[in-house]
């Protein structure tokens, strides 16, 4: 794909000023970027193929910049803010006789499908000109990857790293109690050693979408490794706490889990720790709430622990 730059200089070639009805917007047409032509007015004289096709405007939706504005920034709030920055960037571009940089806006297209697009101005002659480059797969791409860089593949539960930068993120902001609960399955080995691998992912595909259903918004289950969770619970002092942490145990603990060739009883051990204050950090909770399920599973497994400061 040719750069903004590029595009500039080929319009500049291709005599854009003297004609924009015949060869060269037959040529323009040819372009993969959006084009739009707009006179000092800011009244839309064209738009190429690549400009419908991305945006799903032709040339008579929106031959005045209001109605544009109005179509693809639905939200006045944004609208606003939008408009004001495109004002300083046209006045820059014109006083300075250059072009401005790529900047991306998050656009409402025809279809009602939000894209991110990148923007480049440039005022040339009696005309102001700009480009647009659909960005939304690089976006949704990054968005990837910070997906699967933070997640649990088997379980689909945000993975010990998000837990660790969330937990770290709680700490640095909270003006709040904030409360952790580690737990693990009772046993775990005898499950895999006895009825095989695939069982025991199933096991902790479900203990996880049973933790999961107890939970409210907010409060942060994440696979930390093996058969070990954690929970984060921002806002929720120890008696809350105590509570989530034994709606866990029973979510997991009240029925079998389905297996072949026969159904298997699991349960877990969960231990908590509660810091009310704004000088700890999150190495120490989590080393508090470990000793805590220690604690559970000395006392018999199938149990809940807390400690308090």
């Amino acid at each position: 794909m040719p750069s903004a730059d590029d595009a500039f200089a080929s319009l500049t070639q291709l005599g854009l000023l003297h004609d924009l009805s015949g060869f060269v917007p037959k040529v323009l047409d040819l372009l993969p970027i959006g084009l739009q032509i707009d006179n000092l007015d800011h009244q839309t004289l064209y738009v190429n193929r690549s400009f419908t096709a991305l945006f799903g405007y032709g040339l008579k939706d929106i031959e005045y910049n209001d109605l544009w504005f109005d179509l693809v920034y639905p939200d006045p709030v944004y609208r606003a803010f939008v408009k004001a920055r495109w004002l300083e960037n046209v006045q820059a571009a014109t006083e300075q006789d250059t072009s401005i940089d790529g900047y991306e806006r998050l656009v409402r297209c025809k279809s009602g499908v939000d894209k991110v697009v990148e923007f480049y101005i440039r005022r040339v002659g009696d005309f102001f000109v700009y480009l647009y480059i659909d960005v939304s797969p690089r976006h949704a791409m990054a968005a990837e990857l910070r997906r699967l860089a933070h997640t649990d593949e088997l379980t689909g539960l945000p993975n010990r790293r998000f837990f660790f930068e969330m937990g770290a993120e709680l700490f640095a902001a909270r003006r709040r109690p904030l409360s952790l609960l580690t737990f693990d399955i009772d046993h775990f080995k005898s499950v895999n050693d006895g009825r095989g691998h695939a069982a025991g992912d199933q096991v902790l595909v479900e203990v996880a979408a049973r933790c999961r259903a107890v939970l409210e918004d907010g409060q942060t289950l994440a696979r930390l490794g093996g058969e070990e969770f954690g929970v984060l619970l921002p806002g929720c002092g120890a008696g809350q706490a105590q509570a989530v942490a034994e709606r866990i145990r029973l979510a997991v603990a009240e029925q079998p889990i389905a297996l072949p060739p026969e159904p298997v009883q699991v349960t877990v051990s969960v231990g908590g720790a509660c810091d009310a204050t704004e000088a700890g950090d999150l190495g120490s909770l989590l080393l508090r709430a470990d000793h805590a399920l220690y604690a559970a599973k000395r006392g018999g497994r199938n149990k809940t622990r807390f400690t308090t400061r």
